[in-house]
C-alpha cells in the first residue's frame, strides 16, 4: 500500500461505479439541500471513521486499508443515506460491519500463521512519552474488554455517541445497552485504579436482560 494519505478524488472510480452514476464529489449537497456530498463526509468524518476503527480493534498495519474500504461502500450507498438518522451513526454503522468481518478474517488467518515477535518499540521524545503510554493503556484496556462491550464503550464513552444511535447500530434494547456499557465503566474503573497502585474496583458480570 502506498503511504500517500488518499482523498476523496480517490474513491471516483474504484468504488465500482461508472463516474457518470455517482454525484461529483466537487459537488455541493443535493438538490434538496439535505445530502451532504461524498467529498463533505470524507473531509468532515475521516478523523471518526479512523478513531473509531481502531478503538475497535483494528491493527495499525490494517487500518489505513480498512477505513479505505469504509469510504468505498460509503461511495457506493450514498444514494441509502437517511439524512435524519445522521451521519455519524450512519458511517458508525458501515465500519462495526467492517470491523467484524475484519476480525473474523484475521482470525482465520492467525490460525494459519506462526507468531511472530513484536519489534522493540522505538524511543520516542520525552514529550510524547506520556501520550504514548496513555494511548498504549487505553488500547490495553480496550483489548481486555469482550466485543460486545467494547463497541458499546468506545461508541458513547470515546465517540459520544447517543444511545438510540448505538443501539440501531449495535441492534440492541435499552436496557441491554445500558447493562453492556455498565459493565464497562467497573471495569475501566478497576482498571484505572490498578494502575494507580489503589485497590481494585471489584468487577462483577451482570446477566444481559432478555
Amino acid at each position: 500500500m502506498s503511504g500517500r494519505r488518499r482523498g476523496p478524488h480517490d474513491f471516483s472510480v474504484q468504488a465500482g461505479n461508472h463516474p457518470s452514476e455517482v454525484r461529483d464529489p466537487q459537488h455541493g449537497d443535493d438538490p434538496d439541500g439535505r445530502a451532504p456530498s461524498f467529498t463533505a463526509i470524507y473531509r468532515e468524518h475521516f478523523a471518526f471513521v479512523w478513531r473509531l476503527a481502531r478503538a475497535l480493534g483494528v491493527e495499525r498495519a490494517a487500518l489505513d486499508d480498512l477505513v479505505y474500504e469504509v469510504f468505498l461502500v460509503v461511495r457506493r450507498r450514498l444514494c441509502t443515506l437517511a439524512v435524519e438518522r445522521g451521519v455519524r451513526a450512519w458511517l458508525a454503522g458501515i465500519t462495526r460491519n467492517l470491523v467484524l468481518h475484519h476480525r473474523r478474517a484475521a482470525w482465520r488467518h492467525a490460525r494459519r500463521l506462526a507468531v511472530v515477535p513484536e519489534p522493540e518499540p522505538a524511543m520516542l521524545p520525552d514529550d510524547g512519552v506520556a501520550r504514548s503510554e496513555a494511548a498504549a493503556a487505553i488500547a490495553r484496556f480496550l483489548d481486555g474488554l469482550p466485543p460486545p462491550q467494547r463497541e458499546v464503550f468506545v461508541m458513547m464513552e470515546i465517540e459520544r455517541m447517543t444511545a438510540r444511535e448505538v443501539e440501531a447500530i449495535v441492534g440492541v434494547n435499552h436496557r441491554t445497552l445500558h447493562t453492556r456499557l455498565r459493565v464497562a465503566r467497573r471495569a475501566f474503573a478497576a482498571f484505572v485504579a490498578a494502575l494507580d497502585g489503589r485497590s481494585p474496583v471489584l468487577v462483577t458480570s451482570e446477566p444481559e436482560p432478555t
